[in-house]
């Protein structure tokens, strides 16, 4: 991978970090999303997405990320 390609979605990762803590659940969900579309392996965005629908009552699309997230480790 391309050290740009890392760098990029660890910086979107922060941002949907800092909207996730700011309250701004569907932003912080929709570029979480982006990013495991574009890198599956990003443990991180993983588990913040899986936290973040868990909060939402959405058990079921929580579980199947960690086991997407799991066939990519």
């Amino acid at each position: 991978m391309p050290v740009s390609a890392g760098h990029d979605s660890n910086a979107r990762f922060r941002t949907a970090q800092a909207l996730w803590q700011d309250g701004q659940v569907e932003p912080a969900r929709q570029l979480l999303e982006e990013i495991l579309a574009s890198q599956p392996g990003h443990a991180e965005a993983a588990t913040l997405l899986a936290k973040l629908l868990q909060s939402q009552g959405q058990l079921d699309r929580a579980s199947a990320v960690m086991a997407a997230s799991c066939w990519h480790l």
